[in-house]
This record gives C-alpha cells, sequence and structure tokens, in this order.
C-alpha cells in the first residue's frame, strides 16, 4: 500500500456560517468516496479551521473570516500509480461536483513518504504531515 496526503477546500466563511460549511464539508467528502472508481476505501479524514484575516472596521461584515478544510489520509494500493491513478485536475474536478461548488476549489493530493531520519509516521515532501 502506498500513502497521499489530500486536502480539500472550499471558500472562506464567516464565524456564523462555520457550522453549516463544516457540516457541507463532511456531506462533500462523503460523496467523494462514493464516486464509482474512488482510489481507496481506507482512509482517514480530519477537519481543520485556520483563522482567516478580518477585512477592518466593525460590525458583522468586517468579522474575521475563517477557512475550513479536510486533510486526509489515502491508502492506496499499488495499481493506483499504473491504472487508478488520478491527476490533479481530475481531483480538482472530482472534488468540484461532490461538493457542488460553482468555482474550482484549491485542492492538493501529494505522495506521502517516510522521512529519511524520522522516527515517526509519513510524512510529505514538504514535511506537511504536522498541519
Amino acid at each position: 500500500m502506498s500513502a497521499l496526503f489530500l486536502t480539500l477546500t472550499v471558500k472562506n466563511c464567516q464565524l456564523y456560517e462555520l457550522r453549516e460549511t463544516v457540516r457541507h464539508l463532511h456531506r462533500s467528502f462523503k460523496r467523494l468516496t462514493l464516486i464509482q472508481g474512488f482510489p481507496t476505501s481506507a482512509w482517514f479524514r480530519r477537519t481543520e479551521v485556520t483563522l482567516g484575516k478580518s477585512l477592518g472596521g466593525s460590525g458583522p461584515l468586517f468579522a474575521p473570516q475563517v477557512h475550513p478544510h479536510i486533510h486526509a489520509l489515502l491508502l492506496v494500493r499499488p495499481s493506483y500509480w499504473s491504472r487508478d491513478y488520478w491527476s490533479q485536475l481530475k481531483w480538482q474536478k472530482e472534488w468540484q461536483m461532490a461538493a457542488r461548488l460553482d468555482y474550482p476549489p484549491v485542492v492538493d493530493i501529494r505522495r506521502a513518504r517516510p522521512k529519511a531520519n524520522a522516527d515517526g509516521p509519513l510524512s510529505t515532501d514538504a514535511n506537511l504531515a504536522a498541519t
């Protein structure tokens, strides 16, 4: 088995919209995993919310935005690299359809590799395991 790190995003939202946006993210991820040809049935998902920048000013229109997104670890069979491979563009299009977005979302997919001097689990070449 090989491991992939997948990050799926949607546009930032206001704090008061966070609960519904996270609910939408989770439902969309479920739809994504049910697509025929999805490369694995073995995955771990984590939702992260980061604080965006405030627009300045005061009142609800100027409240800081939040950025909910999903990090997933996908375990794929060796055949993924030869016949089941999804390009970054395919991941983006499938996520856009699963999340029913009217814009192309930011999607990051990378192969997880062990660090040369690591005692712990996998990380990406960009050392994103800690995010």
